[in-house]
């Protein structure tokens, strides 16, 4: 992504790099763009990972369904690849005239006869390990199969998939392994819920934060946390802090007490 960094933005300011079937566009965008949203669902939910782009311009071509879109988020020159996303729904208005478009996380709308991630099938599965089934889902789907060490060889005696999608149907595996299951990036990825590893099991960095680091933070206590006076041991209280890491690009969150 460094090639594509433009590097007069200030260490602290928003960046992005976003390529329409491998071109780059990210100039384009920059001039006229009202905002661009990364909604991440999570390994639990059917839903695919979605983006949403709008943009001003009176030149830009409305993007066709199908078109690959490869973005990368993050601050000044630390631009993170967020994978690649396949439009799926394209609007335009004005005056001025806006360009939006959104585009998922996998193929919703691949060519006819394909099967797409969302279409209901019926197969089954015996004694094969996880790796197996992510592998097949993944082939299924044009992506590369991603699964930890941690579940690569567990052993699945049986799996039915009757009338079932395989987003609903891996969504049902990696919950029985507390794992997060989803297409990202053009990978099928299968990994443990928040264990703080990546897909070759290597632990991810940890950091500490102080109220400096933040812009801005917050707390709050309902009238039921247990210091109102009603006798007994009050609880410790829970802090959620929400910060940017610009490292990732992405908000995340912490809880502490």
């Amino acid at each position: 992504m460094s090639d594509y960094v433009n590097t007069g933005v200030e260490a602290w300011k928003p960046n992005f790099y976003i390529s329409a079937d491998n071109k780059n566009i990210t100039d384009k965008i920059r001039k006229g763009l009202i905002n661009i949203t990364l909604t991440d669902y999570g390994g639990s939910s059917k839903q695919t990972d979605e983006l949403r782009v709008a943009i001003v311009s009176e030149t830009l071509k409305i993007p066709a369904r199908g078109v690959k879109i490869s973005i990368g988020l993050g601050f000044g020159n630390q631009i993170i690849d967020k994978g690649i996303y396949i439009v799926d729904g394209a609007s335009s208005g004005g005056e001025p005239r806006v360009v939006d478009f959104t585009a998922k996380a996998a193929p919703m709308n691949a060519a006819k006869g394909s099967p797409t991630v969302q279409s209901k099938k019926t197969r089954s599965w015996s004694d094969v390990t996880v790796s197996d089934i992510v592998a097949t889902i993944a082939s299924d789907n044009g992506l590369k199969p991603r699964v930890s060490k941690r579940f690569a060889d567990n052993v699945i005696t049986q799996l039915d998939q009757v009338g079932e999608s395989d987003m609903h149907l891996m969504s049902r595996l990696a919950t029985r392994f507390d794992a997060v299951s989803k297409p990202a990036g053009g990978y099928w990825i299968f990994l443990p819920r928040g264990a703080g590893e990546s897909v070759s099991g290597a632990p991810l960095q940890h950091y500490t934060l102080t109220r400096r680091d933040n812009s801005s933070w917050g707390y709050s206590r309902n009238g039921q946390s247990g210091d109102s006076g009603s006798g007994g041991e009050n609880p410790e209280p829970t802090y959620l802090i929400k910060y940017h890491d610009t490292a990732t690009g992405q908000i995340k969150e912490l809880r502490t007490r």
